[in-house]
């Protein structure tokens, strides 16, 4: 199209534009004048344009209409697959959106994954939280889940190892069931993809809680209090094994928790939420101490299984996910822990061999656990005694000042628990070296059951 058309297209477009003559030939981009100054036209001239800006009038009204249709268009087509995703997890996020983990806290991923055949609500959380802490579901009526995790330990135990019935000893470290609901398998061995199939198995296992779904059920249904809360629950009193696990993971949906300072300094830009030393730290977490290999994204972990030869040498050994698996590789490799509330839940790995975050920046500075199936991207650090400080600093910043009420014992009427706004600040220098941080948090339980659903 020439210059001269273009200049045509625009009159018709901006009844602003000044013309010399009804039938005047349009004019050249290149006479570099303004529309000021073109005369106006003269009665005879504007009576005979009168039925050009009209038709004119009519053309713009259909190609506004029209571009109006065609951007509707491309926003429905664009906006199709949102639709649909939304629409398959509908009953999950309004259940994250209207129930006890309203608003997500700070720095969690806003869509939680949840099971469109388990939506949460009100009712089914406190059906899956009395559960939770009542010791009916173990055979002898001695523990809960609530036994091995516990509120105040971000629902660890702060054992090595954990304790069944019968003083039976477990074999692998509690994980803590904060922000599970983001886990993408569980166990260390991620021998299960679900929190619904996860449920029950401690009930079942002979050194956890040691009973029979059977006896579980009889044991609920002849509680008229329990089976009120069923049909709250599920729109009828049955008692079944389904879904005494769709309430006890429904429950552990609802354990979230994010707002550290690391959040408020990446997301919110506050400078001053991590200090010095924390934000050298940070640097140090991504570069040189190798950290984020495996520890990335919201949670602090990839969801993968890594060899790092925590206790390869103890006997009896322990092959991790290849005892699930037996595939070739798998030997010594567990899931990757997330890294929140790393001060409330001692001691740690798989095992619970290391009683403080100095006891593991150690042992990754060595190089971890030299064996055949040693992850390739963990070597020797070589880190300084300043930097291995840092470290520990930023890591002490990864624990939440928890803005939900995570803890509720059995009796509804007893005080809930809340945490503490008012970090404890943790001393990480010493005269004699490093200094543990395992004895200390950021944050206290108040006001909660100390006994609750625990021996």
């Amino acid at each position: 199209m020439s210059a001269p058309t273009l200049v045509t297209v625009a009159a018709r477009r901006d009844f602003g534009l000044r013309w010399q003559s009804a039938a005047a030939t349009p004019l050249s981009l290149g006479e570099g004048k303004r529309s000021s100054e073109f005369p106006a036209p003269s009665r005879a001239q504007a009576k005979a344009v009168s039925p050009l800006r009209f038709a004119t009038a009519v053309q713009n009204a259909w190609l506004r209409f029209h571009r109006a249709v065609s951007y509707f268009s491309v926003l429905f087509v664009a906006w199709l697959p949102l639709c649909a995703t939304t629409c398959l997890a509908s009953e999950a996020v309004a259940g994250a959106i209207t129930l006890p983990v309203s608003p997500l806290p700070f720095g969690l991923n806003s869509l939680m994954p949840v099971p469109v055949d388990n939506p949460l609500t009100e009712e089914k959380i406190a059906l899956g939280r009395r559960l939770f802490f009542d010791k009916q579901l173990s055979r002898d009526g001695t523990i809960s889940c609530a036994t091995c995790h516990h509120p105040d330990k971000a629902f660890t135990d702060g054992r090595a190892l954990p304790v069944g019935i019968a003083a039976r000893p477990g074999r692998r470290n509690v994980p803590s069931l904060v922000n599970i609901c983001y886990a993408q398998s569980h166990f260390w061995d991620g021998r299960v993809r679900t929190l619904e199939a996860q449920a029950l198995i401690p009930l079942t296992s002979p050194n956890e809680m040691g009973n029979t779904l059977e006896a579980v059920v009889a044991s609920l249904s002849g509680d008229p209090s329990h089976r009120q809360m069923f049909a709250k629950a599920f729109g009828s009193e049955a008692v079944t094994a389904s879904r005494i696990a769709d309430a006890l993971a429904t429950y552990q949906r609802s354990l979230v928790a994010g707002n550290t300072p690391y959040d408020r300094y990446l997301l919110l830009k506050d400078e001053s939420a991590l200090g010095a030393e924390a934000t050298r730290g940070l640097k140090l977490f991504r570069g040189k101490a190798r950290c984020a290999f495996c520890h990335e994204g919201p949670l602090f972990t990839d969801q993968k299984f890594h060899n790092t030869g925590v206790s390869w040498s103890r006997q009896p050994l322990d092959l991790g996910r290849y005892e699930f698996t037996g595939r070739e590789g798998d030997q010594g490799r567990f899931k990757t822990p997330s890294l929140r509330n790393l001060l409330l839940t001692a001691p740690y790995m798989h095992d619970g061999s290391f009683k403080s975050l100095t006891e593991i920046v150690e042992f990754y500075n060595r190089g971890a656990g030299a064996n055949p199936y040693l992850d390739p991207a963990i070597q020797p650090l070589n880190l300084s005694r300043e930097e291995k400080l840092d470290l520990l600093a930023f890591l002490s910043n990864l624990t939440s000042v928890l803005t939900v009420d995570l803890v509720a014992s059995r009796d509804e009427s007893s005080p809930k628990s809340s945490l503490s706004s008012k970090p404890v600040r943790h001393r990480l220098r010493s005269e004699s070296g490093l200094v543990g941080t395992e004895n200390v948090g950021p944050l206290r339980l108040r006001g909660a059951d100390e006994h609750s659903g625990s021996d």
